[in-house]
Formats: structure tokens, C-alpha cells, sequence
């Protein structure tokens, strides 16, 4: 179901920060949304 989502699993989130490092790069930034799916994010 989470990959359906087009999301990735990770047990903790020090391993869900370094995966993303891994795909994004060392200088990456990083946004926490709170609430998930009742937030819309603007630039």
C-alpha cells in the first residue's frame, strides 16, 4: 500500500533522513508537515 501511494517504508525516522539523503543529496532541505494530508504547503 505504501509504495501504491508512491511513498518508501522506514522503520524510524533516522533511516527514513538518511534515505532521503540518499536520493536527494547532502544538500537537500528538509520540511516537517504536521498533520499530514490536512496541510497544503506553499512556496
Amino acid at each position: 500500500m505504501i509504495e501504491g501511494l508512491k511513498m518508501e517504508y522506514a522503520p524510524n525516522l533516522q533511516e527514513a533522513y538518511r534515505r532521503a539523503r540518499e536520493i536527494k543529496g547532502e544538500d537537500a532541505t528538509l520540511t516537517c508537515i504536521p498533520n499530514g494530508i490536512s496541510v497544503v504547503v506553499r512556496e
